[in-house]
């Protein structure tokens, strides 16, 4: 079983990182992708009673989110290799550790995967032309992404409600 989740999360990883490296030149895309997925995996960890990783993966959403605020409405700076490839090592990381080490319901972050190809829909979404366009397309896939956070942080909360209808 140990093998199986080892390589079920080198594929999530790769997954992860090739999907943020194809959107990194497309404005705030990939960092509204990390801050989503980020805070997927802290509400995962919080409900799984693992307040550290929690915490990390909250403070990754905060990073993402401060380097969003920056750049918007307009983009100034893209979402370079640097921040790329560190947030998704990081995410990976804060998902092997809550799947090796924790009692919290990571198979409920598998939903999570559907954020990183939610720029395939946000894409076909009308939005007119002009400025006003380019500011709210973030806001429409950030929405978009929210879905598949919700699915995951409520089934992680009803795999882990026990019979007395409390967590735990």
């Amino acid at each position: 079983s140990g093998v199986m989740r080892l390589g079920l999360l080198a594929t999530a990883a790769i997954v992860v990182t090739y999907r943020l490296y194809r959107r990194s030149n497309d404005g705030l895309t990939p960092s509204v992708m990390l801050l989503t997925a980020s805070l997927g995996t802290g509400a995962v960890a919080l409900i799984g009673f693992s307040a550290s990783i929690s915490q990390t993966a909250f403070a990754l959403a905060a990073a993402a989110g401060g380097f969003m605020l920056w750049n918007w409405p307009g983009v100034r700076f893209v979402f370079g290799s640097a921040a790329l490839f560190c947030g998704a090592g990081m995410l990976t990381a804060l998902v092997g550790q809550m799947a090796f080490f924790t009692l919290a319901p990571v198979e409920t972050l598998s939903f999570l995967l559907l954020i990183f190809y939610s720029d395939i829909i946000a894409k076909r979404i009308p939005l007119g032309g002009g400025g006003v366009s380019d500011a709210l397309r973030p806001v429409v896939l950030g929405l978009i992404c929210m879905v598949p956070v919700v699915v995951s942080v409520a089934l992680a909360y009803l795999s882990s409600v026990g019979e007395d209808g409390y967590p735990g």
